[in-house]
């Protein structure tokens, strides 16, 4: 995906999984790198946003899962890149403003936790809610999506 910015910059995500030609990947998630065509090439013309402050590829992308690697802030460009769940090597991805990134988070991982527990126990209800849930999420009703989510989660 790409996210366009000031003076020809711009934000390239990218999903990577270790499949296919990329087995040997050392980290898979959300990939965020920031990209100045203007720059001659060799002088930072790409630069990888990695997750957490690391500084190399073994930790580089962001995962809905883990805590200090969920999400992307550009605050300049009030623009928040969210890890969305997981569906076998599908994985989505929310691109948002900062106010809403934490409501964002807390659904999606509620959503995560019905998407795992239906892969090891199909039913059909439980199908239902996650339709829901997303749904809900998709109309950028983050707080609605969680309470969907955790409601069949914790058997209420």
């Amino acid at each position: 995906m790409k996210i366009p910015l000031d003076n020809g910059t711009y934000y390239l995500v990218e999903n990577r999984q270790p499949i296919g030609f990329d087995k040997m990947l050392p980290d898979s998630g959300i990939l965020v790198l920031k990209v100045d065509p203007l720059v001659d090439e060799g002088y930072g013309t790409v630069e990888v946003k990695s997750a957490g402050g690391s500084r190399d590829f073994a930790n580089a992308t962001y995962k809905l899962e883990m805590n200090n690697r969920n999400i992307f802030i550009d605050k300049k460009n009030k623009i928040a890149i969210i890890p969305l769940w997981k569906e076998k090597d599908n994985l989505g991805v929310l691109i948002t403003t900062p106010d809403h990134s934490e409501a964002a988070i807390k659904a999606g991982r509620a959503i995560q936790t019905l998407v795992d527990q239906n892969l090891r126990t199909s039913d059909n209800e439980k199908e239902t809610v996650i339709r829901e849930a997303i749904t809900a999420f998709k109309n950028k009703d983050f707080e609605k999506s969680y309470v969907i989510a955790t409601r069949r989660h914790e058997g209420r």
